[in-house]
């Protein structure tokens, strides 16, 4: 698989942590009411409260049902462990299953 969109042309420094959701896919999931980590140039709205960079959404209080496309690379591991220990969120990542993330975080607390 090509993540160069994910890491440049060196491949391992990431050129953005600001990610796009597709709005049919929030439309298939239904509404949510934060989005934790936002773009901060999100041209549509992903949930009724949204927070950016700016914001700093992992220290923020989370409540109601979120959506979240968190920053990859090193950083997915602290979101996906926010969403877990919330208990009532979606995340959009890779699907690196043999990751030590999937193996912390996704495989023995998701359903």
């Amino acid at each position: 698989m090509n993540v160069l969109f994910e890491t440049g042309e060196s491949g391992s420094t990431p050129t953005t942590h600001d990610w796009l959701t597709p709005p049919e896919l929030l439309a298939t999931l239904g509404e949510f009411d934060l989005h934790p980590c936002a773009s901060e140039f999100q041209p549509w709205r992903t949930a009724r409260q949204q927070f950016t960079t700016h914001d700093d959404g992992l220290t923020r209080e989370w409540a109601g049902r979120v959506w979240c496309n968190p920053p990859y690379g090193p950083h997915a591991a602290r979101w996906l462990e926010r969403c877990a220990a919330h208990g009532n969120a979606i995340a959009l990542v890779f699907a690196r299953t043999e990751t030590t993330v999937f193996q912390d975080h996704v495989w023995p607390k998701a359903d």
